[in-house]
């Protein structure tokens, strides 16, 4: 679209930001039409806490740099803050949900085995485990956003996980 803009994400050292998650569910499966979707993030988890500072550095990054990242001249900070979209949604009665896409170079495994599955073969009520990547900050005319997406899932589609081993993916 005009205007948009995308500005690449890289920590200190330049290098792409990854960040692997604990166990979490995935309450509606994965949604084919967006190619993306959801995993529940309690407030009190380690990957909430993260996700949330990310973004506050990406908000603090992005009323320094306004001009380049939002080809516009200063905004007040509180202006900043207004324009950005989270991918995580909260709800009164529900955990919040943080919603991740997928690209062709997602790798999904089955449980803990090697075996590779579609993303579409993601089920509702499932649990994975991610690694992470905040690729990019996108922005338009009238607000901006990070783009996450996953390089790596270990997904379970039983709801028995008892027997699940710790793995790094």
């Amino acid at each position: 679209p005009r205007g948009m803009r995308f500005v690449k994400i890289k920590d200190h050292t330049n290098c792409d930001l990854c960040i692997q998650t604990e166990l979490h569910n995935i309450p509606f499966g994965f949604n084919t039409k967006d190619n993306c979707l959801q995993i529940s993030i309690p407030k009190n988890s380690k990957i909430y806490t993260c996700v949330k500072h990310v973004e506050n550095l990406i908000k603090e990054q992005t009323f320094k740099n306004s001009t380049e990242y939002l080809r516009k001249s200063k905004f007040p900070k509180n202006e900043i803050d207004e324009l950005f979209i989270s991918n995580v949604k909260t709800s009164e009665n529900f955990d919040p949900l943080f919603k991740l896409s997928f690209n062709k170079y997602t790798c999904v495994y089955k449980d803990d085995e090697e075996t590779i599955i579609e993303p579409e073969n993601i089920l509702k009520q499932s649990k994975g485990k991610f690694i992470l990547m905040p690729l990019y900050i996108w922005g338009s005319a009238s607000n901006y956003g990070i783009k996450w997406i996953v390089k790596q899932m270990i997904y379970h589609d039983n709801v028995n996980l008892n027997n699940v081993k710790p793995m790094f993916i």
